[in-house]
């Protein structure tokens, strides 16, 4: 039975767990979006990124949830029966709802349990703000769940 509930700070290690196992073994390409490598390079592929093992990958993760499991953040974790399955971390930030994370094991992937998860975390909120990079699978849900894209990114470079 899915069950959804705030998060607490005793979850971390649990959501940890969640993450490790969505990212499906590739730390490497976890965080791409920080680098916006794919904006200067053309060929860019999801190959690389700050993340050069499991360890890295959990201890940078374990450091931020820590910190993105206090205000102005909201969690909440999602369960199948006692097993977490996932969790969205929102930011109250200047009257406006800022998605951070959205993760669900990868075998509970493409089963609807994103939407639910999303529409329980924002179900009061108005004006829902995300960034994601376009070649992240998750654009494709994003833009399924009614956003749009409201700001091209310009890079600038000099020579």
């Amino acid at each position: 039975m899915i069950k959804i509930r705030k998060a607490r700070l005793a979850d971390a290690n649990r959501m940890i767990q969640v993450l490790v196992d969505a990212y499906h073994g590739n730390y490497s390409a976890a965080g791409e979006y920080y680098s916006r490598q794919e904006l200067v390079d053309p060929n860019y592929q999801i190959t690389s990124g700050p993340y050069n093992s499991r360890e890295v990958f959990v201890r940078e993760n374990v450091k931020s949830l820590n910190k993105r499991l206090k205000s102005p953040f909201e969690a909440f974790v999602m369960f199948d029966d006692n097993d977490m399955i996932g969790y969205i971390i929102i930011e109250n930030h200047l009257g406006r709802t800022w998605i951070n994370d959205i993760i669900i094991k990868k075998n509970y992937q493409n089963k609807d349990l994103g939407r639910k998860l999303f529409l329980h975390a924002t179900k009061n909120k108005k004006q829902i703000y995300l960034w994601v990079n376009m070649k992240n699978p998750a654009f494709k849900f994003w833009k399924k769940m009614g956003f749009n894209e409201v700001l091209k990114e310009c890079l600038m470079m000099k020579k």
